[in-house]
This record gives C-alpha cells, structure tokens and sequence, in this order.
C-alpha cells in the first residue's frame, strides 16, 4: 500500500506505508520495552489499519519530506517544487 500525494506542479509522488508505520513505531517502541516489532504489531498495525486519516495526520504531524525522501517515487513528471513546503499541503490517498 503506497501514501500518494499530488503536488500542486501536478506530480504524483507514492511512499510505501510501511515507511510512515515503522517512523511512528520507532517513536512508540519506548512503550513496548523497546522493541519495534512490537510496537509496530500492537500499536501501529491496529491504529493505521483502515484509517486513512491516522496515517495522513502522522505523516504531515509528524514526519518531513527528509524523513521520506529516501522511499518516495515519482510517479509523474513534475516541475521544480518546494517538497518541505509542499509536504503538509498536498493531496492524498491510500491505494
């Protein structure tokens, strides 16, 4: 499943949710002694699944273009843009 954000240059740009599930369980692994794996089974699979705007308002909360950059793919050809600034503001989906 891939986090698809339209840019305003009309790009299409896609990260794996896997990308933004395992960020937000480094974050909550404290909880889980430490341990990712479950974090990322107990608290973030269960949060993340089927909610749309649970992933969205982490990714735009919580992350940066830096923190994706890495995972992201262009999907269409764009124009020069401003990703840190575009990041929060662009359209998305799940597919």
């Amino acid at each position: 499943m891939n986090y698809m954000m339209t840019f305003s240059d009309g790009s299409v740009w896609a990260i794996p949710v896997s990308t933004i599930a395992i960020h937000h369980a480094g974050i909550f692994a404290e909880n889980y002694d430490g341990d990712l794996v479950e974090s990322l089974n107990k608290g973030t699979i269960p949060k993340f699944k089927d909610d749309f705007e649970a992933i969205r308002n982490w990714a735009i909360t919580s992350m940066n273009w830096a923190d994706v950059s890495d995972e992201a793919v262009k999907i269409s050809e764009s124009t020069k843009i401003n990703f840190y600034k575009e990041w929060i503001a662009c359209s998305v989906q799940i597919k």
